[in-house]
């Protein structure tokens, strides 16, 4: 099959997926050469399940902190990354992890919004 088109409302997918991360090293999408995603996992004892976003120049890192007591921990909304071919980019991320965080994966979507001039 080539050229299908998936829809979710009025938001085209760009690309849905998993991948499976090397331990628990971050997995990164390089969207652009000036944009960058990365998905990263932390495990931190006492703390409870939370998701933090952080812009830092180029790449957008969305760390999920401590998901194992949550199957398929993830945003419920999507966040937006920033533009892409002139189109609002989101991104929803849902993390499994394995074992005693031996490893993580990360089932995503990309979604395309609104055109911007």
């Amino acid at each position: 099959m080539q050229n299908i088109k998936i829809t979710s409302g009025d938001w085209e997918i760009l690309e849905t997926g998993s991948v499976h991360s090397k331990k628990l090293n971050p997995v990164e999408f390089e969207l652009t050469p000036e944009m960058t995603l990365r998905i990263a996992v932390k495990k931190s004892p006492g703390d409870d399940p939370s998701i933090d976003i952080d812009p830092s120049g180029n790449t957008l890192t969305i760390l999920h902190t401590n998901p194992k007591s949550i199957p398929s921990f993830g945003s419920i909304e999507p966040i937006e990354v920033g533009l892409y071919n002139g189109r609002t980019l989101y991104v929803q991320a849902r993390i499994t992890i394995f074992g005693d965080y031996i490893s993580f994966r990360v089932h995503y979507t990309f979604f395309l919004g609104s055109e911007h001039d």
